[in-house]
């Protein structure tokens, strides 16, 4: 960590491929700790994901609030996360609590797709991780027997995004659509049929 960088800040050096050259980019890393937003961290589009300590346990959280207090009058929104993710930081944001997971900014605009056709816990980009269509459900919880499958509208947390919300005790279906912008997944596994 050099002079200057907030605690639990860290830069990755990645390689990002052109059709031209290769370049490198630093990109910043933000770890546990409570950061102000558009300070110490810009508002926009993050990819959670959660840290090797916290992995065997499958848990990390994050809160978005009106201080850097953070007192439960303060919250916005807040989640926890069963998995690798993405969460949305708005300007209007004034602090962002992280715990368990590190944060990468994402440009959308230059984020190339890699859509696979099998996915675990975690949220996933339609149109970037996930495609659109019919995916099998499998439940992949054995504590409750229980899974989970949400069709999300954005990515801010708040209890207006889920579009669908649909809840698996046994195998089943889910249609994703090309106008959900993300999808969640809990406790199930899902594989696309068509």
């Amino acid at each position: 960590m050099s002079m200057g960088q907030p605690a639990g800040e860290s830069t990755v050096m990645t390689a990002a491929k052109s059709s031209e050259a290769a370049t490198v980019s630093a990109q910043k890393v933000w770890t546990d700790g409570t950061y102000t937003v558009d300070k110490d961290l810009p508002s926009g589009l993050y990819r959670v994901t959660l840290t090797t300590g916290d992995k065997a346990m499958g848990i990390a959280y994050i809160e978005r609030s009106n201080d850097t207090a953070t007192s439960f009058q303060d919250i916005i929104a807040n989640s926890l996360f069963h998995g690798d993710a993405y969460v949305q930081i708005l300007p209007s944001d004034t602090a962002v609590k992280v715990h368990g997971c590190s944060l990468t900014k994402v440009d959308l605009t230059a984020l190339v797709p890699d859509l696979r056709s099998e996915f675990d816990d975690g949220i996933h980009l339609v149109g970037y991780d996930i495609a659109p269509g019919i995916y099998s459900v499998t439940l992949t919880d054995n504590v409750v027997n229980m899974g989970y499958v949400v069709r999300l509208a954005g990515l801010t947390m708040s209890f207006r995004e889920p579009l669908a919300y649909e809840i698996y005790k046994g195998p089943g279906y889910v249609e994703i659509l090309p106008e959900d912008f993300a999808v969640q997944i809990g406790g199930a596994r899902l594989v696309q049929v068509e």
